[in-house]
């Protein structure tokens, strides 16, 4: 399946923004038409090919194992489910990116910072 912005996702998720790509999902902008178009991220696993049905299977497992994980630093999934043989992952929209986003970017903290940083 290829995706652009406009696109609507699962019947409910208007893609506004690529936000990035890895060696195995998308990551987009999203507005949740559902919730009145409070916006996400949206994370889709194999969004070209799909998944067979173990690596769903194995999917839904790692995604039951991490569901009670809970600290307020950690992005965590809100909602899960399958769209086209996708699994995707429905989290929250962090405008600023993420951490190792801006690590990348900027090559590394000082110590001041990284206290900050662990702190916050």
């Amino acid at each position: 399946m290829q995706l652009k912005a406009g696109d609507i996702f699962a019947g409910r998720y208007r893609l506004l923004d690529h936000i990035g790509t890895g060696g195995f999902a998308m990551v987009w902008k999203a507005a949740d038409q559902m919730a009145e178009d409070a916006v996400v991220a949206i994370k889709i696993y194999a969004p070209d090919k799909g998944m067979d049905t173990s690596g769903i299977k194995l999917f839904r497992r790692e995604y039951a194992n991490v569901l009670d994980i809970n600290h307020p630093h950690l992005l965590t999934a809100r909602y899960f489910d399958v769209h086209d043989g996708s699994p995707y992952l429905v989290m929250s929209y962090c405008p600023g990116g993420s951490l190792f986003g801006v690590l990348v970017d900027r090559g590394q903290f000082t110590e001041t910072e990284l206290a900050a940083v662990l702190v916050e």
